[in-house]
């Protein structure tokens, strides 16, 4: 597609569950309902530029293993401009180790010479669940 995106990260990464690691855990290390994830990506390659995008998730909505996160925010200024950007994540991918990510993808607002848009996507870091995923996903 001409332009790159989070890839998914190996199996495996970070530390186990209970270690007190990244946002969504509460006191003594044990994840909270309602976590959130870390995202970082960069966009299509369009009239000669590309942004860098990045931030944190919003808490979880949704519930059980449906559950899905917000990514908004504005892209780095590059070529005199931004873009604003928001999208839903995909419902969680069970990750291993007691952990999940989510896909998302998008296109920007129109800014810029043009005006123009870019694509998007990616997958977030991993975070803890918050339930238990059945066997049968």
């Amino acid at each position: 597609m001409g332009y790159g995106f989070g890839n998914l990260p190996k199996q495996g990464y970070g530390p186990g569950p209970g270690t007190g690691y990244g946002p969504g855990y509460g006191p003594g290390g044990s994840p909270q309902k309602g976590h959130v994830h870390q995202y970082g990506t960069y966009t299509s390659y369009d009239f000669g530029h590309n942004h860098t995008m990045g931030g944190t998730t919003s808490r979880a909505t949704g519930g059980l293993d449906r559950h899905v996160h917000v990514i908004s925010g504005t892209t780095s200024y590059t070529d005199g401009h931004t873009h604003q950007y928001q999208v839903t994540t995909g419902p969680a991918i069970p990750y291993g180790r007691g952990y999940h990510v989510h896909r998302y993808n998008g296109v920007t607002t129109a800014n810029g010479r043009g005006p123009h848009t870019h694509r998007f996507r990616g997958y977030t870091s991993p975070a803890p669940n918050d339930v238990p995923y059945s066997a049968a996903k």
